[in-house]
């Protein structure tokens, strides 16, 4: 179904360093800069999970005041990110700092950020959302295909909320539908989230090239996805 598309003119964050606080960040230099360096994944509540936001400029400008961060994408698609008060605590020589979670995107491609302070617009900025993880009904990446080096044997892991023994089988399948490579991978761990135990398996993995692929993991198909 055909979409209407809007004109996102913020301009594209970037990556600068902060030097009062002796951090990278990711934003607008002068005026606003995010701790998070890699990238957001779409319906990923992981990433953005826990981030600090420097608003920079002189304290009063901020004191006794409130902040919200909303998105919106080519689509016009609109979702608020994370809103609250500034802490008066956390004022630092030229800046306010937040500790606040995201909400997840819920699907990928370019997104504009827009910092309000107290109702009036602070600045903004675009930036790239990555496709969901690949998943299957029981497992899931924790390492985004596109953020993997091609040529290369790479470890990451996949993580299961049921236990499926010691080892699985990682098939790599190409867009022709044919076993590219297979593998073990070994699970060497597991923790509680949301009550439930969830069990981490780690393994390597050698993408080729670039190109459309799919997972088999302990028998079960990922969707087709890009690295």
């Amino acid at each position: 179904m055909f979409q209407p598309q809007v004109e996102l003119n913020a301009q594209q964050a970037k990556i600068f360093n902060l030097s009062s606080y002796n951090q990278e960040v990711t934003g607008i230099e002068g005026k606003i800069g995010m701790l998070f360096n890699t990238q957001f994944v779409a319906e990923d509540i992981r990433r953005g999970s826990k981030m600090m936001l420097y608003f920079l400029g002189d304290i009063p400008e901020f004191e006794n005041k409130s902040y919200r961060v909303e998105a919106r994408n080519i689509y016009d698609k609109k979702i608020t990110l994370s809103e609250g008060n500034f802490n008066s605590f956390l004022f630092g020589k030229d800046a306010q700092q937040i500790l606040t979670s995201f909400t997840p995107f819920p699907v990928e491609g370019e997104w504009q950020l827009s910092f309000y302070v107290d109702d009036r617009l602070f600045e903004e900025f675009t930036i790239e959302v990555l496709p969901p993880f690949p998943k299957t009904e029981h497992y899931i990446l924790i390492n985004h295909p596109k953020e993997l080096k091609v040529g290369e044997e790479i470890e990451f892991t996949i993580v299961s909320s049921v236990e499926s023994g010691k080892e699985i089988e990682v098939k790599l399948i190409n867009k022709k539908g044919s076993i590219v490579s297979e593998h073990v991978f070994i699970q060497d761990g597991s923790f509680m989230s949301a009550g439930e135990y969830i069990y981490d398996y780690h393994g390597r993995i050698e993408f080729p090239n670039h190109g459309t692929w799919r997972l088999m993991i302990d028998g079960e198909k990922t969707k087709s996805f890009k690295n």
